[in-house]
C-alpha cells in the first residue's frame, strides 16, 4: 500500500464514521488565502485540529474572524491527504 493510498482508506474511515460533526474552539493562526478558502485552528485548553473553511463557505459569514475568538462550527472531519493531517472542514461558523 501506498501512503497516499493509507491516507485516502483513513480519510475515507473517519468521514464514513463521523459525517458531520459539531465543535466548539478558539480561532488561532487565523489565514485568509488568496483563494479566498480560511485556514485556522480551532482549539481548546488542551488539544487543537486544522481547520479550512473554503471560500463558497465563508462567504456566508457575518462576523469578522480573527484570533481569538470562540466559535462553535460544524463540518466534516478527513485527513489531508499530501500531509496526512487530520483536519476539519467546516461549512459553517456561529460566535
Amino acid at each position: 500500500m501506498t501512503i497516499t493510498e493509507l491516507n485516502l482508506a483513513a480519510s475515507s474511515l473517519l468521514e464514513s464514521h463521523y459525517g458531520d460533526v459539531e465543535v466548539e474552539g478558539e480561532i488561532s493562526r487565523f489565514i485568509k488565502h488568496a483563494s479566498g478558502h480560511w485556514y485556522f485552528v480551532l482549539k481548546d485548553e488542551k488539544s487543537s485540529i486544522s481547520a479550512t473553511m473554503f471560500k463558497s463557505a465563508n462567504s456566508r459569514i457575518n462576523f469578522d474572524l480573527k484570533d481569538g475568538i470562540k466559535v462553535l462550527g460544524r463540518g466534516k472531519l478527513n485527513i489531508y491527504s499530501p500531509s496526512g493531517s487530520y483536519q476539519i472542514n467546516l461549512s459553517s461558523l456561529k460566535l
